[in-house]
């Protein structure tokens, strides 16, 4: 994917004319990252914001135990680090490079230029408050459904309705995705199993036959 197609189907920029999406693709530098490689770090200074175009990047703070908490996985067409732009001068999390990946960072000074453009503020505030609208509705998610059901609707998300999947995904992200521990995932999945519902074998799910056609039935 290029910078263009990123911004235009990106929920933070979606209040954004064509005209606006076009300056801040413009602005894009490509950077490119390997397995285990750190976009940036912890405390480090902000010096843009991200735009996923191929591999993912997981997002972690060190807690005060000194474990590391996964704060989001990020994937190719999603955002990160946007918040730092305007909050301090640091990144609140390192930013780990869990597959090849592909980014398009957008410098903060070019970003925050394109502010000053009173026609540009006025979109982007529009999505702004789209994306508080989307979190009200991810925290309305997970309180109201079983963790079973996030499974499943991760699973449709990410890879779509099919009998099985090739996982690519660990499950620790998987487990933070859908709002569990990674022992309650295993313990989900473990209960799944035994009911017959799916198998799960190192990366590979396999669903039991008809499983979406019986869940849609269900909803």
């Amino acid at each position: 994917m290029n910078a263009a197609h990123i911004i235009s189907g990106c929920h933070y920029f979606a209040g954004l004319s064509a005209e606006h999406r076009s300056a801040l693709a413009a602005a894009c530098v490509r950077e490119a990252y390997g397995k285990g490689e750190m976009v940036f770090y912890e405390g480090q200074a902000v010096t843009g914001v991200y735009l996923v175009s191929e591999g993912c990047v997981q997002l972690v703070r060190m807690a005060p135990t000194g474990k590391e908490v996964v704060i989001k996985t990020c994937e190719a067409g999603e955002i990160f680090a946007e918040a730092a732009l305007f909050k301090g001068g640091t990144y609140p999390v390192t930013a780990n490079v869990v597959r090849d990946s592909v980014l398009f960072r957008i410098p903060k000074a070019d970003f925050l230029d394109l502010l000053r453009i009173d026609s540009f503020r006025t979109d982007f505030e529009v999505g702004l408050m789209l994306r508080v609208r989307y979190l009200t509705e991810r925290i309305a998610f997970l309180t109201a459904y079983e963790p079973s059901e996030r499974l499943f609707h991760f699973l449709r998300e990410h890879y779509g309705e099919k009998d099985g999947y090739k996982i690519s995904i660990a499950k620790k992200d998987i487990a933070a995705e859908i709002g569990v521990t990674p022992e309650a995932l295993s313990r989900l999945i473990r209960r799944l199993t035994e009911d017959g519902t799916l198998e799960w074998q190192d990366d590979t799910v396999r669903l039991q036959d008809g499983f979406w056609q019986t869940y849609a039935d269900g909803a």
